[in-house]
């Protein structure tokens, strides 16, 4: 089970994980955070010598940080493994997480393992994203080549599939992606959330790149979200897609900031109806820019607990 709360980050952390990539911005919250962890984790991509992957490698080996290799379903394995220390002391875990460039994928295997590793302790995460800085080189038309549930977890299954769907997609800056998704999934009704916060290049790109699908007949709402405002945004998710699962198939399509997908998935595992996250892409590679740190990075706080050991300190709301 777990709960989201508005909390200030922990000031003292038993695991920090980060990500070792080809993203410039890999190390920037790290670093931040690397002086108050006990234990510290590399997760690695096999991205060796692509754009900042060597260097990025060398400050983490310097840093102090074993590095994983795997795939992203080994990461429950090597998630136990580095708190299993911690664990056996008892009492609660407190983890920081940096999903900047994380895979979606990997954001939700990481939160599946999270919830199993949660059976037997009580694990306070504070997740950190490190918002991009703007590259208009990356704003690129991307035919779509794989399209489907981002799990099989995450695949929820309705008892009445006639039922129409209702498609809420966080959208990007790719041009007419968010579109191709919306028809796609034949969606009768299209809710579209357009981040906003950090950078006026990326609005007004992200404006100009969902143009046509912001004039699209199925489109019922358009709104917008703050991408330092997290918890905000998931009360928003979990409010809209509660509201609407009633009478529809809900899809929930995470594309731009990753810290869209991060609070997506969470409302996933919270909903006692059926949702699915799909995973939109227009393939492996399409994407590899040297991204950088663009602000101040965000956290998100999340307990993660077994129903029978509810931790007193947080109130059953989220």
């Amino acid at each position: 089970m777990l709960r989201v709360k508005s909390a200030a980050p922990s000031d003292r952390y038993d695991l920090l994980l980060g990500t070792l990539g080809y993203e410039p911005r890999c190390i920037q919250v790290p670093s931040k955070l690397a002086g108050i962890a006990d234990s510290k984790l590399a997760w690695a991509f096999d991205s060796k010598g692509v754009l900042a992957f060597d260097e990025n490698h060398a400050w983490y080996s310097d840093a102090g940080f074993p590095i994983a290799w795997g795939s992203e379903s080994s990461l429950t394995d090597a998630l136990t493994l580095a708190i299993s220390p911690f664990a056996q002391r008892g009492g609660d875990l407190s983890l920081a997480i940096d999903i900047s460039c994380m895979s979606r994928n990997l954001i939700a295997e990481l939160l599946l393992a999270l919830d199993r590793l949660a059976d037997g302790h009580s694990i306070f995460v504070d997740f950190w994203y490190s918002p991009a800085q703007f590259d208009p080189a990356a704003s690129k038309d991307a035919t779509i080549q794989i399209a489907k549930p981002i799990s099989p977890e995450f695949a929820g299954i309705t008892s009445d599939p006639l039922l129409p769907v209702s498609a809420v997609i966080g959208v990007g800056y790719e041009p007419n992606l968010a579109l191709g998704v919306s028809e796609y999934l034949d969606a009768a009704q299209v809710y579209a959330f357009s981040p906003r916060g950090h950078d006026p290049g990326f609005d007004e790109a992200s404006d100009a790149a969902n143009s046509t699908f912001f004039l699209a007949p199925n489109l019922v709402r358009r709104s917008e979200y703050d991408i330092r405002r997290p918890l905000e945004l998931y009360a928003r998710l979990e409010s809209l897609t509660y509201g609407i699962s009633r009478n529809s198939r809900v899809a929930v399509v995470p594309l731009g900031p990753k810290i869209f997908a991060l609070c997506a998935l969470l409302v996933a595992m919270r909903s006692d109806q059926p949702l699915t996250v799909w995973r939109f892409s227009g393939g492996d590679g399409i994407n590899v820019r040297p991204t950088r740190a663009g602000g101040e990075p965000v956290h998100l706080s999340v307990h993660f607990f077994s129903e029978s050991g509810v931790h007193e300190g947080w109130s059953p709301e989220s």
